[in-house]
């Protein structure tokens, strides 16, 4: 997504190769479907994107986070240890 949101031209390298690895995830995100119940999956992949999304534009584009964000960020993190600590007690 960020090569896709800094490539200047449709058919620059870096739009190319942010189309690519956007495919890529797609394939990973139907894999991981076939493994992992949607009710697990959904959750944590959304929660993982907010993440990396966050991380991604403070690295690459310079952005900040503000106390809200990073507020934000924690919370995010407590639901997905939350999700993953839920799957291992059904289990």
């Amino acid at each position: 997504m960020v090569l896709l949101k800094r490539a200047s031209l449709l058919l620059s390298a870096e739009f190319i190769l942010g189309f690519g690895l956007y495919g890529f995830g797609f394939l990973i995100w139907l894999a991981l479907l076939r493994s992992i119940p949607l009710a697990i999956a959904f959750p944590l992949a959304s929660g993982a994107l907010v993440i990396a999304t966050q991380m991604a534009g403070v690295y690459f584009l310079d952005e900040t986070l503000s106390p809200l964000h990073l507020t934000g960020i924690a919370a995010v993190l407590i639901g997905l240890a939350l999700i993953g600590i839920s799957t291992g007690v059904e289990k």
